[in-house]
């Protein structure tokens, strides 16, 4: 049996993939008022946007970090439509590169 062929991620399904694993993993991660918070909020101010890719992944990523390949997403609350979130609820690493099965790293906010 054959290996799938990658496919890139676009931006937009990188961005999905990146929330629906937060979203997967967030009632384990996060102290249950930052749910709460998160899930009261996001309707109204909260987002997931790409970002440039931070340095301090080495330490938990099982994939190199800082190639073309990799994008990181930054998932939480902004005070407006028009401003960058400030709330960060989680940076999502993701491997643009897909074969079926994400390869991703998740920093929670502490």
């Amino acid at each position: 049996m054959s290996t799938p062929r990658p496919r890139r991620l676009s931006e937009q399904e990188t961005i999905e993939m990146a929330y629906d694993l937060f979203l997967e993993q967030a009632m384990d991660n996060l102290d249950p008022a930052d749910v709460l918070l998160f899930n009261l909020q996001f309707e109204d101010c909260g987002g997931a946007e790409l970002v440039p890719t931070g340095n301090d992944w080495s330490e938990i990523a099982s994939f190199p970090a800082q190639t073309p390949d990799c994008a990181e997403v930054v998932i939480g609350l902004a005070p407006d439509d028009d401003a960058d979130i400030d709330q960060i609820f989680a940076r999502v690493l993701l491997s643009r590169q897909f074969t079926g099965t994400p390869e991703f790293a998740i920093r929670w906010r502490k």
